[in-house]
């Protein structure tokens, strides 16, 4: 059965050759239209054209998507610290002892990849006399995908130190 219709799409196909070449007035050609022969099958350049502006244009596109996707990552990475840092100086604001403020911190930021963030709580007097409690969170961010980019390394320093600083006053 497979084979009878292969062979009816090969005459049908030899038909239609003939047709066209006839109507253009031109000599009947052969097409061969097996499965390895691809360059007979492409009948519009625009496709090959296409294609080579679709290579060229790919890495392009790639590489701005996967900046997208670290910046949204950096961006995360540090809206966790920062909410952890103000926090961390809310409990501090109570007269927490400093281990439970860095405690406090090192749970909310768990989720962070690599090693955790190094939290700095200061107590101290503004100029007005007022206590105040100063909580500093820095962690240093790795980049996911253009940390092992070789190009990429000499312009975006890994890893990259985010900070974030809280200062609230002490009741």
């Amino acid at each position: 059965m497979f084979q009878t219709d292969w062979a009816l799409l090969q005459q049908m196909k030899e038909a239609e050759t003939t047709v066209r070449a006839k109507s253009t007035g031109a000599q009947e050609r052969k097409t061969d239209y097996r499965v390895g022969n691809m360059m007979n099958r492409v009948e519009n350049p625009a496709l090959g054209q296409a294609l080579v502006e679709f290579v060229l244009v790919l890495p392009i596109v790639a590489i701005l998507l996967f900046g997208l996707i670290e910046i949204g990552n950096a961006i995360n990475s540090y809206l966790t610290i920062y909410n952890a840092s103000r926090d961390g100086a809310r409990l501090a604001a109570e007269r927490a002892p400093v281990s439970e403020v860095q405690e406090l911190v090192r749970t909310l930021t768990d989720r962070l990849p690599g090693p955790g963030p190094t939290t700095t709580v200061t107590y101290g007097r503004d100029n007005s006399g007022q206590d105040m409690v100063t909580v500093e969170v820095t962690y240093a961010y790795r980049f996911l995908l253009f940390g092992s980019v070789a190009i990429l390394r000499n312009i975006v320093p890994s890893p990259f130190q985010l900070r974030a600083r809280t200062v609230m006053p002490v009741p």
